[in-house]
């Protein structure tokens, strides 16, 4: 393992400390910083898509390589449309699906729901949407939705804390109100 580590984060950091807890350190250290990298990533290649998405993704295409396209439920927050763009956004979100499916719209046409096989390619054509301000969602497993289970917070993503799973934008909505907070109403 530690020559595994080595090779993967740099002989350099493990020649800092001969102890094996401070070894540890350095490893949990490496791996944490190679984390952070990653996010980064993430952030300059997809940055409409929540941290939780790609991973989730990543996960799924990892754990089972014969899966090429898990099932997700996508909510997609874009700006406020006109009807001709609202239209028209919704059949892309049909042809994109793959399946034909048509998104539930929310909030006066600005919050979209779809089941969709989900690919990289995909996130990242919706991504480069112009409307699209982000893109959220949890694995399934089937085409079978629940609806949407998040609100758009703007004062959260533009200040960097969508991508926290504590943040209020990631709570699920239970029964019309969002767990943790009174009862409120889309």
């Amino acid at each position: 393992m530690n020559n595994l580590a080595e090779e993967i984060f740099g002989k350099d950091k493990f020649d800092l400390t001969k102890s094996t807890t401070g070894r540890e350190s350095v490893e949990l250290q490496a791996l944490l910083m190679q984390s952070m990298k990653l996010e980064e990533v993430y952030r300059s290649v997809l940055p409409k898509v929540t941290s939780k998405l790609i991973r989730s993704l990543f996960i799924m295409l990892q754990d089972d390589p014969h899966v090429k396209q898990p099932i997700f439920m996508i909510e997609i927050f874009t700006e406020k449309m006109h009807q001709t763009q609202l239209e028209s956004f919704k059949n892309h979100l049909s042809l994109v699906s793959g399946s034909g499916s048509v998104p539930a719209v929310y909030d006066n046409g600005s919050h979209f729901v779809i089941n969709m096989k989900l690919t990289f390619d995909i996130l990242k054509r919706l991504n480069d949407s112009n409307f699209v301000l982000e893109i959220c969602g949890d694995y399934t497993g089937t085409v079978t939705a629940v609806g949407a289970a998040r609100e758009y917070r703007p004062e959260e993503v533009l200040h960097g804390s969508s991508s926290n799973s504590n943040s209020k934008h990631n709570r699920i909505i239970h029964n019309g109100s969002i767990k943790g907070q009174k009862n409120q109403k889309e």
